[in-house]
């Protein structure tokens, strides 16, 4: 228990160092490229959370440094894809809708952060967890195992298919920019001659 609080303090700052270095691979492969694999690098290690012993502190702390690492993907690929998505759907319906998506966006995490929270409190419940107790049950350890491994993979697995089927690539982006920049250009033309005529 006492060490929980640098167990977090590992992952977040494994997590920060990461980040640059998940931007600058991004920027130079394709986000979709970078996001996959380190996506499902996550897969073995969080069935390592499901079977490396309680008390093998080293393997724990090479277990959250590598997860912190992976996980930066996951701060930081999501969020520079939103823009994309909303070019793709102005370049369709001609609407703008920068507020609606990133909402939508954090909605969705706020949910998934309510149903973890909720998730642990019944596999705690379902464990048999006895509050304040210095020895809890040998079912606690295994819900608490299985919420932290087995149910993690399935999400990701989920979260893989997505991205596969994710439409917008490099090249696809690359060419909404390029049709946005057109469209604006357009614009701007078509609004010159109204305006050369009220001066």
């Amino acid at each position: 228990r006492k060490y929980v609080p640098h167990m977090l303090l590992i992952t977040v700052c494994s997590t920060v160092i990461a980040m640059p270095v998940v931007a600058v691979l991004a920027d130079k492969y394709g986000k979709k490229t970078v996001y996959i694999p380190m996506v499902a690098l996550t897969i073995p290690l969080l069935a390592g959370c499901g079977v490396v012993p309680p008390k093998s502190l080293a393997l724990i702390i090479v277990l959250i440094v590598c997860m912190g690492a992976l996980m930066s993907a996951n701060s930081y690929i999501p969020w520079t894809m939103l823009p994309d998505i909303v070019d793709a759907y102005q370049l369709q319906t001609n609407q703008r809708q920068d507020t609606l998506f990133f909402s939508i966006y954090l909605l969705v995490a706020r949910f998934a952060s309510v149903v973890g929270q909720a998730a642990t409190t019944v596999a705690l419940v379902i464990g048999g967890y006895i509050t304040g107790a210095c020895t809890q049950l040998k079912s606690v350890d295994t819900s608490l195992r299985v919420l932290m491994s087995a149910v993690p993979i399935g999400f990701t697995l989920i979260g893989l298919i997505c991205i596969v089927k994710y439409p917008i690539s490099e090249e696809k982006k690359k060419e909404n920019k390029a049709a946005l920049k057109e469209m604006t250009t357009s614009l701007h033309e078509m609004k010159a001659p109204v305006s050369g005529e009220g001066h």
